[in-house]
């Protein structure tokens, strides 16, 4: 049992008339009450997170900035992650669909003979599909920026 001396105890009036005071009820009235089973819990965490959130930011004004940064860079990265994997996958599926035509995959050594030939290899129509897909695939992620 609590002892009345170690209990703090205030009117909390909200104005339910401003988008701000009936924004707060809601949340107050829909709060999960497995996690705060009372008003006083939200509001006792609330006040806390929000005094806290302030001195950091009266001491460090680009903390802010920087969480944001951080997170467009996560989007960033998170972006280029999805872009590798779909093109791995496309190269997967190219080379599924070249075994299935009973096409064979240039071995290594001859990938490497074809690279370092000083003679250009003619443009297939194939290698032209691809590089157009790149391309499409590297002005999508451009655009999702």
């Amino acid at each position: 049992m609590r002892k009345k001396e170690n209990i703090f105890a205030t009117t909390l009036r909200i104005n339910t008339e401003t988008p701000e005071g009936n924004q707060a009820v809601t949340w107050l009235k829909n709060r999960d009450k497995k996690e705060y089973p009372s008003y006083s819990d939200l509001i006792t965490e609330a006040i806390n997170f929000f005094c806290a959130r302030r001195l950091a930011l009266e001491n460090d004004p680009y903390l802010e900035t920087r969480q944001k940064e951080d997170r467009f860079l996560q989007q960033i990265e998170e972006r280029i992650e999805q872009a590798i994997r779909q093109a791995e996958a496309r190269g997967f599926a190219n080379a599924m669909q070249m075994m299935q035509a009973g096409m064979t995959l240039p071995s290594p050594a001859a990938s490497m003979a074809v690279q370092n030939s000083p003679v250009p290899q003619p443009d297939s129509a194939e290698d032209r599909t691809l590089d157009e897909e790149s391309l499409d695939i590297a002005m999508d992620f451009i655009d999702s920026l």
